[in-house]
C-alpha cells in the first residue's frame, strides 16, 4: 500500500476524532499544507513496519528504516 492510499483510509478517522478539538476547516487546512510531510511520515512508518516483519528493503525509505534498525 502506498502512503497516499493509506492516508485516504486514515485521514477520515483522524479527522472525525480531532474535530472535537479543532474545526474541520482547520484540520483540512493542516492536511492541505502538510500533505507531503504526512505522506513522508506514513512512508517511513510503513517501511519500519516492513523491516520489523522481516521483509527485505526495496525502496529508499525501507533501506533507511533497515539501516536504522541494523545500527
Amino acid at each position: 500500500m502506498k502512503p497516499a492510499e493509506l492516508l485516504k483510509i486514515v485521514l477520515p478517522r483522524w479527522r472525525a476524532k480531532m474535530s472535537r478539538q479543532f474545526s474541520l476547516a482547520t484540520l483540512d487546512g493542516f492536511v492541505r499544507r502538510n500533505r507531503a510531510t504526512l505522506e513522508e511520515l506514513v512512508a517511513r512508518a510503513l517501511a519500519d513496519r516492513q523491516v520489523t516483519c522481516g521483509a527485505l528493503p526495496e525502496t529508499p525509505e525501507e533501506f533507511a528504516a533497515y539501516l536504522a534498525r541494523a545500527a
